[in-house]
């Protein structure tokens, strides 16, 4: 398999993890003992925008879980990459017009990984939720 193909397996499988835990305490708690988090690092560092993207997908439906967001998603750094992921493609969508010409980046990659890592924040940032006093 090529790189492409690689990451574009990768993509796919992030994403049915995410669609799979969606509604399903046991397939998060599952996901969880297979070691799906160090996956998630690694992909939220990807080159590849829809890598990053499903990667963050999968970390915020891991975060709608109280258990798994105080004790799994901080401790393995996800949550703080997430964090440096939001700032980093921030600064890629501010060198690219950012908000002037936000009518026609709406559909942009970059835009896609801002959007994903900001609705993870959302779930991490929580008032019960350890990374508060971080973000």
């Amino acid at each position: 398999l090529g790189p492409v193909v690689a990451r574009r397996m990768v993509e796919a499988g992030l994403t049915a993890i995410a669609t799979l835990c969606t509604f399903h305490e046991p397939a998060k708690q599952k996901a969880i003992q297979l070691g799906v988090l160090p996956l998630i690092n690694r992909s939220l560092q990807s080159p590849a925008y829809a890598t990053r993207t499903s990667a963050c997908q999968v970390a915020r439906v891991l975060s709608r879980s109280i258990a798994i967001l105080r004790t799994t998603l901080v401790d393995s750094g996800v949550a703080k990459n997430v964090v440096g992921l939001l700032q980093a493609e921030e600064q890629v969508y501010a060198a690219n017009g950012g908000y002037e010409k936000d009518f026609k980046l709406r559909s942009s990659t970059s835009s896609t990984a801002l959007s994903a890592a900001t609705a993870t924040i959302c779930n991490l940032i929580c008032e019960f939720s350890p990374m508060q006093a971080v973000c």
